[in-house]
């Protein structure tokens, strides 16, 4: 389970980093990055578990992109995307 969740540069996120609690809602007006968050934090939980990279547009992102999760048992999972475009997984 991820305790805490930080997005930089994907889709309408710059600097966001969000702590998250068993249960946890996103709340907040259309077009405000609910959506955009959720589909980040599917992005790394897909990743982590050694699966082809996410079926998710990066395209729009810009050069920076940086997706980085935390576990409840310290575990850190990143997905980044380099100044030359490509995709990179830490985990």
């Amino acid at each position: 389970m991820l305790r805490e969740f930080q997005v930089r540069s994907y889709g309408c996120l710059q600097d966001v980093r969000l702590m998250l609690t068993p249960l946890h809602a996103l709340i907040g007006p259309n077009d405000s990055g609910k959506s955009t968050m959720l589909g980040a934090i599917r992005a790394v939980c897909r990743a982590a578990g050694r699966q082809p990279f996410p079926d998710v547009r990066f395209s729009r992102s810009a050069p920076g992109l940086e997706l980085r999760g935390w576990s409840a048992e310290g575990d850190e999972y990143t997905l980044s995307r380099a100044e030359n475009g490509l995709l990179s997984r830490i985990t």
